[in-house]
């Protein structure tokens, strides 16, 4: 005998659990996939900005050398030509 059949305004419509269950697999991929992306992001800054820095290290000090080195020569040419430049 098959099973009876509610009235025509009984449908309950689609099962909650499923819908509920979707939004759990969802919220689970999300955090899955952007907590290596945040991680990876972050990462490449960190790195990022100590290259950078390192960076601006080397070039600073390239620069005062290149001005040590100028000024050295510039006494050094005046030395030889009896203080007169």
């Amino acid at each position: 005998m098959p099973a009876p059949r509610g009235r025509a305004g009984d449908n309950p419509g689609p099962p909650k659990a499923g819908v509920a269950a979707i939004a759990v697999a969802a919220a689970a991929m999300l955090c899955c996939i952007a907590a290596p992306l945040l991680a990876g992001a972050l990462g490449g800054l960190a790195l990022g900005s100590v290259f950078g820095v390192g960076a601006g290290v080397l070039a600073i000090s390239l620069l005062l050398a290149f001005i040590v080195v100028r000024l050295l020569r510039r006494r050094a040419d005046r030395a030889q030509s009896g203080g007169r430049a």
